[in-house]
């Protein structure tokens, strides 16, 4: 972004590093945390508003982990003032993905609805 600024950064990260990865619960979530941090450092009057991990609608061991990290994320965020945690994981379910991993086209309105939930401004 170089010099520009964003008022706001929104952010949607998928399960590929704890699916295809192998990453383990505790690498994610050091990996999640460590990139808002450095977002936050380069960028710190911008507020990012993060949506969950969605899950797989396959793997119950991976389902839990995926679980874990949305958990322990939503509670780090919950304590630092430059993001916001989104809690679309609990809304978007198995029935709502078109191949087990990614949204229905009509279903990707579950992320906007939540954004527009927050306290996001977003200028013209």
């Amino acid at each position: 972004l170089g010099a520009i600024q964003p008022k706001n950064i929104v952010m949607h990260i998928g399960t590929n590093n704890v699916y295809d990865d192998g990453d383990t619960i505790y690498g994610a979530l050091s990996a999640y945390q460590r990139m808002f941090l450095l977002m936050h450092e380069q960028f710190p009057d911008t507020h990012i508003y993060w949506f969950g991990v969605s899950q797989r609608a396959y793997d119950a061991e991976k389902i839990g982990y995926v679980s874990e990290i949305n958990a322990s994320m939503q509670k780090w965020c919950d304590a630092l003032d430059f993001i916001t945690y989104i809690d679309t994981p609990s809304v978007l379910t198995k029935d709502m993905l078109k191949d087990g991993v990614h949204p229905k086209p009509e279903n990707y309105t579950v992320f906007v609805d939540a954004l527009a939930k927050t306290d996001i401004v977003i200028e013209d």
